[in-house]
């Protein structure tokens, strides 16, 4: 999900379409807000606690400068965004909570320091809904009107997060990609298929050819992101369908054993 943003967009009433954009490469995330500007809240005490219990800081005063590397802020990418609203922040803050809670603690203390919440992320004039730097996440929420809901966020949280694993240690990419037809070759990035219709479509077809969706087949990267945030927020529909496809089956069980060879504390 180089890497990569989410980029949302609404299909018919509430559906999000979800992409990650990898086209970044790694850059210093920004220093903690100064405490003189946080009066404390209720939000705040929230979390102040998942700090103390996860060792991880979540951002929600949107400031470019703060949220931004330079280099996201400028040319080719001219990334924007804007603060997200009250009562999307209290969904969002409280995903962060399941989120955290659904992957062993050591592995969050070494491999995720900080979260970002945003109402609008935006980058060339598109619209994503999350994206990853080193260490930190993105994610943004724009109202329960427009798809934005807990299971939403909570996949779009495992998405991200799974990228940095997938960076951060050792990813049987060989063993994954020889599961694709002989004539498959991934894209580049998930840029190619921002304008590409229907990207969190599926079908049949896809599926017996180990893709979940559309946007699976956009990197290698994108294809074990999608299969990770069903692995966490789908399980049951992701059994059916790896009860069906042998290739879905073996790509998700590649996932377990990577993800438990991060920490064999990982069930699913």
């Amino acid at each position: 999900m180089d890497r990569r943003l989410t980029m949302v967009t609404t299909i018919g009433v509430a559906a999000i379409t979800l992409l990650v954009f990898r086209a970044f490469a790694p850059a210093p995330f920004p220093n903690p807000v100064p405490k003189e500007i946080l009066p404390v809240r209720a939000i705040d005490q929230r979390i102040q606690e998942m700090r103390f219990e996860f060792n991880v800081q979540i951002f929600y005063r949107f400031d470019p400068a703060l949220f931004f590397p330079p280099k996201w802020r400028n040319r080719p990418y001219f990334g924007k965004g804007k603060q997200i609203s009250e009562s999307d922040l209290d969904r969002a803050v409280a995903v962060c909570k399941q989120f955290l809670s659904e992957h062993p603690k050591p592995v969050i203390q070494k491999n995720l320091t900080h979260i970002f919440l945003l109402g609008d992320l935006e980058f060339n004039g598109l619209q994503y809904g999350g994206t990853y730097i080193q260490s930190a996440i993105y994610v943004m929420s724009d109202g329960l009107a427009k798809g934005y809901t807990v299971d939403f966020l909570r996949s779009m949280c495992h998405a991200e997060f799974s990228s940095i694993l997938f960076r951060n240690y050792p990813f049987p990419s060989d063993e994954w990609s020889q599961l694709n037809p002989k004539d498959f070759r991934y894209g580049n990035s998930g840029a190619e298929f921002l304008r590409q219709d229907n990207v969190r479509g599926t079908s049949d077809e896809l599926q017996s050819n180990g893709f979940l969706i559309k946007y699976s087949q956009s990197t290698l990267e994108d294809d074990f992101n999608v299969m990770t945030e069903w692995l966490f927020a789908k399980p049951a529909e992701l059994e059916s369908v790896a009860e069906r496809f042998e290739v879905i089956r073996k790509k998700r069980e590649i996932a377990i054993r990577f993800y438990q060879s991060i920490d064999p504390n990982y069930h699913f």
